[in-house]
């Protein structure tokens, strides 16, 4: 597949689902020798790393130091946009956040959240990246959580992970079953595979920061 430093995040987004989606056949096909040489829970969480992370960071928009509000303006619009990328993806997101709610498995008490009820779909999303991001006081803000076996000689398996998000500003807890992870990671791939992001990662600009990084590292090297 040919790569582009311009389409990076689309391309990174198809990649990693396809990755994920492999990973997955080959386990299947162990499963029917009762062999197990991959672990596709493993691989999903890790697919929620990329998949989360990089499109978020990479769409934030520069920060106006001198007028803050229009940073806020910025990034509204950048979730609108992202919205927008994909109506059935985010009308499905929009269920999800319900049926969890339903199942009492679902808390956010931020409030930019509640006044923004229509990024509501696009702010969970950012929620899960933020949990998977950032540390806190109990180090990790994710937990996998265990469902016992059946069977006595049965290994445990991870059924579900509970996702936090917390700040002086509000709290988040979600927990997701593998099942509705790997359904969002599917949505997700297709939300960032249509989401064209080039404000940062325009092709010349691209180049320029790679030269110059290089040069840096090169005048670095000569000092030491």
């Amino acid at each position: 597949m040919e790569y582009k430093t311009n389409y990076f995040i689309q391309s990174y987004a198809s990649r990693t689902w396809e990755n994920y989606r492999q990973l997955k056949q080959i386990h299947e096909e162990d499963l029917r020798f009762k062999q197990c040489s991959v672990f596709e829970v493993t691989q999903l969480i890790n697919s929620f790393f990329g998949i989360l992370i990089v499109p978020f960071e990479a769409s934030k928009p520069f920060k106006d130091k001198n007028k803050p509000e229009n940073t806020i303006k910025s990034y509204r619009s950048s979730l609108r946009k992202m919205k927008s990328a994909d109506e059935d993806a985010i009308k499905k997101i929009s269920s999800l956040i319900e049926k969890l709610n339903l199942d009492h498995r679902y808390y956010n008490d931020y409030p930019f959240d509640k006044k923004n009820v229509d990024l509501l779909p696009i702010l969970f999303l950012e929620r899960l990246r933020n949990a998977l991001s950032h540390g806190g006081d109990t180090g990790l803000r994710f937990f996998p959580t265990t469902v016992s076996p059946e069977e006595d000689d049965a290994v445990s398996c991870i059924s579900s992970v509970i996702f936090v998000d917390k700040s002086k500003d509000g709290s988040f807890v979600v927990e997701l079953s593998i099942d509705e992870m790997e359904s969002l990671l599917e949505l997700l791939h297709t939300i960032f595979t249509k989401y064209q992001i080039v404000d940062k990662l325009e092709a010349g600009k691209y180049n320029k920061n790679i030269e110059e990084l290089r040069t840096l590292m090169r005048e670095e090297s000569s000092n030491m």
